[in-house]
């Protein structure tokens, strides 16, 4: 398409400008975890002007090609660790300058209820979008997908990127990020699945592989219809493995239409649907197929929870709760 096109020339001259390249410099100085280098041992003060311009002209000259990522383990919620992967200060860059070009492509093409991950869209947003939106709702279908972008498969990824990207330098250079693993004490690691560990790009890639799957919630959302066909490059990578056959479903009529309501925020997917259980029933039967054949989700992952007996956690701060008003346990500030 003319639209693909368009990026693929834009990807090209924004990769090749210098200009780029320094923008990007500044914005990854500026973060917080800028001191803190990877399994080449090279800080953010190491890096002067001249080691720029030769980083930027070996990406440019297809010299360049990422290290694996220094894996740490940090604190996290219940005295727990979890691990997290550290790029090299060189592949953030080229990370950085990559994701500031697509970033404003895909800001217009994701779906208006995908809110995690967005440019100028926040938790608060997604939870003020719940409020008003899921009153009166009688059932929700909770997805869990805790843990789920480390499971992402690499092949129905990059056929999903090259849908929008074409064949192109830049679709290998994601390729190599996936691919190219980590260490931990001296040790290095295949990665046969995941976004790339703690890479600036990942919860770009990670919006983009849940694309397909947001605009087919948002046919349901407008139509009341059953959900068809989902993102055709899942289906490619699965029917390779297996042949599927698709449920009887697809010829229910969902009439008089059930109200759906549906928002996303990262792997936190909520989706609340007015009128008998019967439609429910019928809607939570369509989108676990579509998670479970698309996406290889274990349908153990997505519950059906009627809202008359039990309220619902939506980012762990808000209750949905039907006979009640939805209380919001407010969450700490975050810069």
């Amino acid at each position: 398409s003319s639209n693909g096109y368009s990026l693929k020339r834009e990807l090209q001259q924004g990769m090749n400008n210098f200009h780029n390249t320094l923008t990007a410099f500044n914005k990854i100085a500026a973060n917080k975890g800028a001191e803190t280098p990877g399994i080449d041992n090279e800080t953010i003060d190491g890096i002067n002007l001249g080691k720029l311009e030769r980083y930027h002209q070996e990406y440019v000259n297809n010299g360049y090609n990422p290290k694996p990522v220094k894996r740490i383990l940090i604190p996290s919620d219940n005295k727990k660790t979890r691990p997290l992967g550290l790029p090299t200060i060189k592949d953030r860059l080229i990370q950085k300058c990559l994701e500031q070009l697509l970033t404003p492509y895909f800001e217009n093409i994701f779906s208006a209820w995908n809110l995690g991950f967005r440019t100028k869209k926040s938790c608060h947003d997604a939870i003020k979008r719940v409020k008003p939106r899921f009153k009166g709702i009688d059932y929700i279908v909770k997805i869990d997908l805790k843990g789920y972008f480390d499971t992402i498969n690499h092949e129905i990824l990059i056929r999903t990127l090259n849908r929008f990207i074409r064949k192109n330098k830049v679709l290998s250079t994601i390729n190599k990020w996936l691919k190219v693993g980590f260490m931990k004490d001296g040790v290095k690691y295949e990665s046969l699945s995941g976004s790339p560990q703690g890479g600036i790009i990942s919860p770009l890639l990670a919006n983009v592989y849940l694309h397909y799957i947001d605009l087919k919630m948002d046919e349901l959302i407008k139509e009341g219809k059953p959900i068809k066909k989902g993102n055709p490059e899942y289906g490619k990578a699965r029917s390779k493995n297996q042949h599927h056959k698709l449920g009887v479903d697809s010829h229910i009529n969902l009439n008089p239409k059930p109200r759906v309501e549906y928002i996303r925020y990262a792997d936190d997917f909520i989706i609340g649907v007015k009128r008998g259980r019967d439609k429910a029933r019928i809607i939570n039967k369509l989108v676990s197929q579509r998670f479970t054949e698309d996406l290889g989700l274990k349908s153990t992952q997505i519950n059906l929870k009627s809202l008359a007996t039990k309220s619902c956690r939506f980012l762990c701060m808000m209750n949905i709760n039907p006979t009640r008003n939805s209380k919001i346990k407010k969450p700490p500030k975050t810069n």
